[in-house]
């Protein structure tokens, strides 16, 4: 059994019907029972069981009218007869009404079991054989493919909505005549015997060649032949037509491309890049030499490394090229150096052409995009100057946090380049980070600089500099999660940060990585509140807060950045004042 299957126990001696749902129950059937035969159609009218075994002997109902009634209603069910007292007569009665079998009382419970597993596995298969048949209907029905079918004789048993639809004939046109009357234009009837004959035989075929429509056009086909073999006996033929007319434009059209692909090659104004599946250079148009300033007598045959990668990105561009190779079509931009040594950046649209399921060539299209990518290094830097300047402006107010935003957005760059954080998401950490204390602006700056520890009421001003920062960049349409930093970014990882006290995942890798490095630049640095923070206590505060404040593997990445010496953390009091228990605004 596949699932469990349920069966129906009709019977009206109570013991037995509980007996047998027992047994039942341990072989991993689903047994549900029934005293009277109209509590057996009513359990029949809700889920059909597989099985009915059914007491011939029934106050409401006769057995054999059950069985009956039951089949009609459940066809797929089957049905076994249980009785003491009926005779072989009424057995096979019970049998003709669709019965699967006869099982006599006092009956033998494996025998019982054996019949019910019997009666199981045929209607499973019953099933199966159903489904066997819808499919390949379907299949039949619906193939994009023109099919037919013919006995023995070339005579049309069948044909499918798409026969009708390529040839213009119905079944009824076509049903049981020879398809030679229709289909075969005369110059090709010859063809045609040749390959009724070889079907006939037994032998598959394939063959391209033209068929006429019933309007009288000819289009080009191309038929796949093969047996019908039904108990090692062939009983017809089946063919399969497929309009190649877009196939044969197509070929046309190629025949003619290869006569000015050259051509177009040469002349095209973006460099363009052949290699064979070893790598080794193949072909370079003129556009290509112009821009990399090597000839193609230098070039052909050449593998890769090509003279064209440069040092520092010779890893990255290896492994895009190899990717590009064996995934497929691909679009990246790669830096290049001419033969003069001058840099130069292109976009690379790259492809293989396959022969038989292998590479056989890789086609690389480049546009030189040095003035773009120049063009866009210029906005960003003055994107960066006008984060840096807005943190600037915000230094004025509060010079002993004059350059806290652009330090820990240092040290969040450092930091999540040691993860794999890289290209625009690592831009974007560095622009929040520049951004996170914005909200200080709506600060008052005598509770910014007041030494000494602050009012709960100075506290909770000090604590919405989060949310001021968030609504204040909220509704710019910069492609990074800024305003979240700024929400965040005293959010701890066990929900004891603020304003709103998240937790775990529900923190992103910027919000981690900023919250860690705004605890280490602000316990580095002096505030009129308190002295920096020596490098002992800036270590124990972060160590003590691993895995439970402080996510374990920013942690450790900090640390290894404060190790290397990538960021200095003091190793003593920089300057005097008073100093507060650790927890009152060691966050910038």
């Amino acid at each position: 059994m596949t699932t469990t299957s349920k069966v129906l126990i009709v019977d009206d001696d109570p013991q037995l019907r509980k007996t047998l749902s027992d047994v039942l129950n341990i072989k991993g059937y689903g047994p549900v029972t029934a005293a009277t035969g109209e509590a057996a159609l009513a359990e029949v009218r809700g889920e059909a069981p597989a099985v009915a075994v059914i007491d011939l002997k029934l106050e409401d109902i006769p057995g054999l009218e059950l069985v009956r009634e039951i089949r009609k209603r459940s066809p797929d069910t089957e049905c076994i007869v249980l009785t003491g007292y009926a005779s072989q007569e009424t057995a096979i009665e019970a049998v003709n009404l669709g019965a699967y079998g006869y099982v006599q009382k006092p009956y033998d419970i494996e025998q019982l079991l054996l019949t019910i597993r019997r009666a199981v596995e045929k209607r499973e298969a019953d099933e199966e054989a159903r489904y066997q048949k819808k499919y390949f209907l379907a299949l039949f029905e619906n193939s994009p493919e023109a099919v037919v079918s013919f006995d023995m004789e070339s005579r049309v048993r069948d044909v499918n909505p798409a026969f009708e639809k390529l040839f213009g004939y119905s079944l009824e046109d076509v049903k049981g005549r020879d398809l030679f009357d229709f289909i075969i234009p005369e110059r090709k009837r010859e063809e045609s015997a040749r390959i009724r004959r070889e079907a006939r035989e037994g032998t598959s075929f394939v063959a391209d060649t033209v068929r006429k429509r019933v309007d009288g056009r000819e289009i080009p086909v191309s038929i796949l032949g093969a047996p019908i073999v039904l108990d090692g006996k062939q009983v017809g033929i089946f063919g399969i037509f497929r309009d190649i007319t877009q196939r044969k434009r197509a070929e046309e059209a190629l025949r003619e491309s290869e006569e000015f692909g050259s051509s177009l090659l040469a002349n095209s104004p973006n460099p363009i890049l052949v290699s064979n599946a070893d790598t080794s250079i193949r072909y370079v148009n003129p556009a290509l030499e112009e821009l990399s300033g090597f000839s193609a007598a230098e070039l052909i045959g050449v593998k890769a490394p090509y003279p064209w990668w440069t040092k520092e990105t010779l890893e990255k561009t290896s492994a895009d090229f190899a990717e590009g190779m064996s995934k497929g079509t691909q679009k990246r931009e790669e830096l290049f150096q001419k033969k003069s040594g001058e840099r130069y950046w292109v976009e690379i649209t790259a492809g293989p052409i396959m022969s038989g399921g292998k590479l056989k060539h890789y086609v690389a299209n480049w546009v030189d995009i040095t003035e773009r990518k120049e063009a866009q290094e210029r906005l960003e830097d003055a994107f960066i100057d006008l984060a840096e300047t807005v943190s600037r402006a915000m230094g004025v107010r509060d010079p002993f946090t004059s350059g806290h935003e652009r330090r820990v957005a240092e040290l969040a760059r450092l930091v999540a380049e040691k993860m794999g954080v890289n290209g625009d998401r690592l831009y974007g950490l560095y622009i929040g980070a520049l951004l996170h204390d914005i909200g200080k602006i709506s600060i008052p700056a005598s509770i910014l600089t007041k030494p000494g520890k602050l009012s709960e009421q100075e506290w909770a001003i000090i604590r919405a500099h989060c949310r001021q920062g968030y609504e204040i960049l909220k509704d710019t349409q910069l492609p990074w999660p800024v305003a979240e930093m700024a929400l965040h970014h005293h959010e701890r990882l066990d929900g004891s940060g603020y304003p709103d006290g998240i937790s775990g995942d529900a923190l992103s890798l910027e919000v981690r990585i900023l919250g860690v490095c705004d605890v280490v630049e602000a316990m580095s640095s002096f505030r009129p509140y308190r002295p920096a923070r020596s490098r002992e206590e800036v270590l124990a505060e972060l160590k003590g807060g691993r895995g439970t404040k402080y996510d374990a593997g920013i942690l450790d990445r900090v640390l290894e950045v404060v190790e290397e010496g990538a960021f200095e953390v003091p190793r003593r009091e920089l300057r005097g004042g008073r100093r507060e228990p650790m927890g009152q605004r060691e966050a910038g």
